[in-house]
């Protein structure tokens, strides 16, 4: 039998969907700060108030406790682990930073099924 080339033609598209990302991430931002707000503790509400959120580069959102308004910086992880009192006992962990993160983690990949793709 002999040896038949087969020759496949594929037209390179030219796609840019970056900016549609971005604007995604960008809600993602305001949705993670609102949700987490939500779950945070509120004793005078300095905690929950402190979350905020910025875009890095085109592919990146964080979120973050802006630690200039917190008198313990460190104040996110023992209200997610727990810790220790003053007194000896046990505070028990108030969890709202992971399930902010997997709910926006699933938001962010459901918006991005969305995305129309249409070449330029």
């Amino acid at each position: 039998m002999a040896n038949d080339d087969i020759q496949v033609r594929i037209k390179e598209l030219n796609i840019d969907i970056t900016p549609q990302v971005t604007k995604i991430l960008e809600q993602i931002g305001v949705a993670g700060v609102a949700d987490v707000r939500a779950g945070s503790p509120k004793d005078k509400g300095t905690y929950a108030n402190s979350w905020d959120s910025k875009l890095e580069n085109e592919d990146t959102v964080v979120i973050f406790t802006d630690t200039s308004k917190l008198r313990n910086t460190n104040m996110s992880t023992l209200l997610e682990k727990g810790h220790q009192s003053r007194n000896g006992s046990w505070v028990s962990p108030q969890e709202h930073i992971r399930p902010m993160y997997n709910r926006m983690k699933r938001k962010y990949q459901e918006e991005l099924k969305r995305i129309k793709i249409q070449p330029k």
